[in-house]
């Protein structure tokens, strides 16, 4: 080999030498993988605390200094975290903004019925009764001035709502339905919860939940109402209200819930409904109670409006009150 073919391939050594030396130094100081920048670690997901009997300007790190303010957890949160809520009463703002809700994240589960000194999630009491979120923030008592959604989700994916009372939602405005929780686009996880005295003008007193799959278990739909005396609604569904489907493989899924004094008070034209109606969906409902829901026109327990494929199982109505379907009511449904 020449003298001059020598030295080139020793430069072409020396340069590669140098190339692994720099991505030794990237990989080091910043994270880097060798695949030329992937980085090697993700975030951490941490647990964030909250507590309305903490002291004032925590970092919700710990019960210590656990956040005052719901808010400022869902601020807070990434996918992958968890929000630990303790015993209390919370409100989706301080002022009289009615349109201010508890804004659901993708990838956040958030938990409530904790004491405040727990350090494992399985030691919460499941009492819903204990975290309450209200609606409730204009003057105490008067639904006239309650906040429009309590809980509001759209396009949110893989995320828990787990051991709250949600009510007080009253929804009599431009966006009126989902007094408790708005729901739309969204895959949700609501479990051992108990929605109720909320309100709407529209549809879904309790929950609205358009094009979405939601997984519903152990919750209770208590005196939720659509419409009002004097004031009637137009779809229905007073504890819950579906419409459409997320896609083709996932469904909602409603299963072990109470639906109990819920009222669809619509127009005759209404879908009706008082515990549950179901327009263009076929949600799976299975080991659940429809007892004592009203509808002046249709489905006293349960209304169902083009929704077909609707799947339900082991389910019992009782005591439930219509013109057309005390308990079930079925128009071009199967």
């Amino acid at each position: 080999m020449s003298y001059k073919s020598q030295k080139h391939v020793l430069s072409a050594k020396c340069l590669s030498i140098q190339m692994m030396a720099a991505l030794l130094v990237l990989t080091l100081c910043f994270g880097l993988s060798p695949a030329w920048g992937a980085k090697l670690t993700a975030k951490t997901a941490v647990t964030l605390y909250v507590d309305d009997s903490a002291a004032d300007d925590g970092d919700g790190m710990s019960w210590e200094t656990a956040f005052t303010d719901f808010q400022d957890a869902l601020a807070a949160a990434a996918p992958g975290d968890q929000i630990w809520v303790a015993e209390g009463t919370y409100k989706p703002t301080g002022d009289s903004n009615r349109s201010v809700s508890f804004v659901l994240k993708s990838g956040v589960r958030i938990y409530g019925g904790f004491a405040g000194d727990e350090n494992q999630l399985h030691k919460r009491q499941l009492d819903p009764s204990l975290t309450i979120l209200s609606g409730d923030i204009g003057t105490e008592g008067d639904q006239t001035d309650n906040s429009y959604h309590v809980v509001y989700a759209d396009g949110v994916t893989d995320a828990v709502l787990d051991g709250f009372t949600v009510t007080g939602g009253r929804s009599f405005a431009s966006s009126a339905s989902g007094g408790g929780l708005y729901n739309t686009n969204s895959v949700l996880n609501i479990s051992n919860c108990i929605f109720s005295e909320n309100q709407a003008r529209t549809a879904g007193g309790g929950i609205y939940s358009n094009y979405s799959a939601l997984t519903v278990s152990n919750c209770t739909f208590i005196g939720n109402q659509v419409g009002e005396e004097g004031n009637p609604g137009f779809h229905g569904g007073g504890g819950m209200f579906n419409s459409g489907e997320y896609d083709a493989e996932r469904k909602t899924t409603v299963s072990y819930c109470i639906f109990k004094q819920n009222i669809a008070d619509v127009v005759n034209t209404g879908y009706g409904g008082g515990g549950m109606c179901n327009f263009s969906a076929a949600p799976i409902v299975e080991n659940c109670t429809f007892e004592q829901n009203k509808s002046p026109y249709l489905g006293g327990g349960m209304s169902n409006v083009q929704s077909f494929w609707l799947i339900l199982t082991n389910c019992v109505f009782n005591d439930n009150q219509s013109k057309f379907g005390g308990g079930i009511s079925n128009v071009m449904s199967q």
